[in-house]
């Protein structure tokens, strides 16, 4: 899959969201790259950069202070190469970046990894 196809997903799983999470995204810039930078692996712990699909950096809503504002956008990047290395099918591609817009998305709301999982559960 190409990066303009895959970029494509990205927005379109943006676009999904229901329109009280897609209106609280003014200050976040989704975007996509290749793989994670080392300094993010090493600061997660992951030993392996095919092993992050995605990342939120930034502030969640839910510990921000008041008058929050005028600040750099928070940022969620899709990782394109991991995510297709283990997807076969476009279908699978879609799904998969779906899912990650959808978890780091949750973690812009101050929702943790264990929190998240709860929820899929």
């Amino acid at each position: 899959m190409d990066r303009a196809t895959f970029e494509s997903l990205v927005a379109e799983a943006v676009r999904g969201l229901p329109e009280e999470f897609s209106e609280k995204l003014d200050n976040v810039v989704v975007m996509v790259e290749d793989f994670p930078a080392s300094e993010d692996l090493i600061e997660l712990g992951i030993p392996d950069r095919s092993m992050l699909f995605g990342l939120y950096r930034g502030i969640p809503r839910s510990t921000r202070p008041r008058g929050y504002q005028g600040v750099t956008p928070d940022i969620i990047s899709v990782y394109m190469l991991p995510v297709l290395s283990v997807c076969r099918t476009p279908e699978e591609v879609r799904a998969k970046v779906t899912d990650v817009v959808i978890h780091e998305i949750a973690h812009h709301f101050g929702i943790s990894d264990e929190e998240i999982e709860q929820i899929k559960n």
